[in-house]
């Protein structure tokens, strides 16, 4: 990351201001110093453009990318920022959005639904067994900085990094 000269010093008199404070919780309460370090180093809050769509449309965005474009009856085989904008305001799920949005939103996930195999794109079944299955699983996410602070760690062990789960296109030779 680059950091320029002013931004530099502003991090360090952040620091400076707060070392007596954070040398004094360290002695009389050093549960409290991680969040202390944390508020100290955090970046001020800055006003803007309030979110347009809440984290639960986006995972609802991000499933329907998952799923094949052919199980919603539609005629071509793999998504688009626009088929799948056009997808998510029939569904309910957004009122309006623009291609733009829902390709940043893919691009944050690192998702590329045109680039798709059958195991990544289950056969859902009960729709709304699987909308509250999302809901769990994002409400364990959205809740593991408060466990986090009560002792409780939340870990995505939902791949195994050291196996790289790539199909050969051609055949080994013997």
């Amino acid at each position: 990351m680059y950091m320029d000269r002013n931004a530099v010093k502003l991090w360090r008199q952040r620091w400076a201001d707060m070392a007596t404070e954070l040398e004094q919780t360290e002695k009389e309460n050093p549960k409290a110093l991680k969040q202390l370090i944390h508020d100290t180093i955090s970046d001020a809050h800055r006003p803007g453009r309030p979110r347009d769509f809440s984290e639960v449309q986006v995972a609802e965005i991000i499933a329907l990318a998952c799923e094949l474009p052919e199980s919603k009856g539609l005629p071509f085989s793999h998504w688009t920022p626009g088929t799948l904008a056009e997808q998510a305001k029939k569904e309910g799920i957004v009122k309006d959005i623009s291609d733009s949005n829902i390709a940043r939103y893919l691009k944050e996930a690192d998702l590329k639904p045109h680039h798709h195999k059958i195991w990544l794109n289950p056969k859902i079944e009960d729709h709304e067994a699987h909308q509250e299955q999302i809901q769990a699983v994002y409400d364990v996410y959205d809740e593991a900085n408060t466990t986090e602070a009560h002792g409780t760690h939340v870990f995505s062990v939902d791949e195994k990094t050291g196996i790289q789960a790539t199909e050969h296109f051609k055949p080994k030779k013997q």
